[in-house]
This record gives C-alpha cells, sequence and structure tokens, in this order.
C-alpha cells in the first residue's frame, strides 16, 4: 500500500491497533481510569449521593464509548485500504495527510479523555478522603 519507504501516521489504519504504541498507551490510560473508578466506587460507594454516582458511571461510560469508537472507525478505514476500495497510499499524499491527521486526533483525544476522567476521579477521590 505505501510505495515510499516511510510511514506516517497514517500507518495506524494499515495493521491493528494494538499494534501502535500510542494507541496501547491510551488503553492503557483508560484502563487505570476503570479501575480508578471501581476502587472510588466500592470505597465510598455510601457516601455517593445519587447525582455523583450517575455522574461516574456517565464518565466511565463516554470514555469507554470514545474507546470503542475510534476501534469501529479503525476497522473501516482499515478495511477500505486493505480491500484497496481507495487509492494507493502514499507518503505526503492527500490521503494520508488526511488518514495522519485522523489518526493523530483520535489517538490524541483517546488519551486526553482517558487522562481528563482519571484526574477528575483522582480529586473526587481525595474529596471523599477528606471527608
Amino acid at each position: 500500500m505505501i510505495n515510499r519507504n516511510r510511514v506516517g501516521a497514517s500507518g495506524f489504519y494499515l495493521q491493528s491497533p494494538f499494534r501502535w504504541g500510542y494507541f496501547r498507551w491510551t488503553t492503557f490510560a483508560l484502563s487505570m481510569c476503570l479501575v480508578e473508578l471501581g476502587f472510588i466506587g466500592a470505597k465510598y460507594w455510601k457516601e455517593l449521593d445519587l447525582f455523583v454516582a450517575l455522574s461516574l458511571v456517565l464518565a466511565a461510560g463516554s470514555t469507554l464509548s470514545f474507546w470503542f469508537l475510534a476501534l469501529g472507525i479503525h476497522r473501516r478505514v482499515h478495511s477500505l485500504l486493505n480491500t484497496e476500495q481507495v487509492e494507493k497510499l502514499e507518503l505526503g499524499s492527500n490521503l494520508d495527510r488526511v488518514l495522519s491527521a485522523a489518526a493523530i486526533v483520535t489517538n490524541q483525544g483517546l488519551l486526553f479523555v482517558s487522562l481528563a476522567t482519571m484526574g477528575y476521579l483522582a480529586a473526587l477521590g481525595e474529596v471523599l478522603r477528606t471527608r
């Protein structure tokens, strides 16, 4: 598929997302977020009011749904590239630039959402701990 010597960020769509180091880190951050949510929920369950509990579930659910959305988009683009339903992917081409931008935004967005949720959970855990 790639006609030049090196692959840009668009290479994210040419292989499994789990072979891409940045995606593995975002998956790890998401996992840590869910573990942190589990610890806070288990330890402070009786102290959480309904609004806070629903907010925690919503935060975890939206973070997880964003990860699954990114995985689904990757699967569709990967399928298009592998079945050659789009032009050849060349480094520096318009397709390469568009896919590179999409890959960067997807991976950095996943990392940002996971780390932001983790930060909110850490702050909530600290507030609950000091009550």
